[in-house]
């Protein structure tokens, strides 16, 4: 089973422009999270996909193997579909590019799930930790018995609203896996109501019928989406002698 991986890199982030091009102890973060992906056993290859020549430059300096893409694709899976239209590949990994400290193993774990020939999307949970309870940014889910997502949110799901004490919901990690037909028909699907409502993508392809299978984790690694973000991964970093 063939898996190939790509990073999807906007240097146009509302939140924090030019993020992948940051510098963390002496290395763009892009570099990192294909780094850090790179050492997956489950990846044969790897690429960034870009709309910005600035990123694009840099990864060719670096020799970090780069395409450019379409300036108006909506999500990062657009990206990544159109970058792998001509790959030859079984499954193809979606990792953000804004994830420097994922665990090459989490990435295992996704393609890992492609032994279920009925897995046609994978993703990853994670328990929520109390301070993401009330971020929008963070995106809860609750799944089946069998690890089949039901529904993700920005707000926290499940409500509860009885006695009943409970662990805290699960978190969806932002990164996917899909065989390579999936990837190319759930990013022709037209817009749903819940994309529409909620701004996520995947709530489209659940309202299409399509099964996103998940793989709970211990913990979520930290990703960069603010300035503040990075000030907590540098402390972070210093305090696990993370290199």
């Amino acid at each position: 089973m063939h898996a190939f991986a790509v990073i999807p890199a906007r240097f146009e982030s509302v939140r924090y422009p030019g993020k992948p091009l940051l510098t963390i102890k002496g290395e763009s973060m892009i570099s990192r999270v294909y780094r850090q992906v790179m050492k997956a056993e489950s990846i044969h290859s790897a690429l960034i996909a870009t709309d910005d020549e600035r990123i694009h430059t840099h990864c060719l300096n670096a020799n970090i193997p780069v395409v450019m893409t379409d300036r108006n694709h909506k999500s990062g899976t657009d990206r990544v579909a159109e970058a792998i239209q001509n790959i030859e590949t079984d499954i193809v990994v979606n990792i953000q590019g804004d994830e420097p400290f994922i665990l090459p193993e989490y990435v295992d774990l996704l393609v890992d799930c492609f032994e279920n020939p009925e897995v046609n999307i994978s993703t990853l949970v994670a328990p929520c930790r109390l301070e993401d309870m009330e971020n929008e940014h963070i995106v809860k889910v609750v799944v089946d018995r069998h690890g089949t997502a039901l529904y993700f949110s920005r707000t926290a799901i499940p409500f509860n609203r009885g006695p009943i004490k409970k662990p805290y919901p699960l978190c969806h990690l932002g990164m996917y896996a899909f065989r390579k037909y999936s990837i190319l028909a759930v990013t022709q699907l037209a817009h749903g109501l819940l994309e529409s409502l909620e701004s996520l993508e995947q709530l489209r392809w659940l309202e299409e019928g399509w099964a996103i299978h998940t793989t709970e984790v211990s913990n979520a690694p930290i990703s960069i989406d603010t300035p503040e973000d990075l000030e907590k991964a540098l402390a972070w970093m210093e305090d696990n002698d993370w290199p």
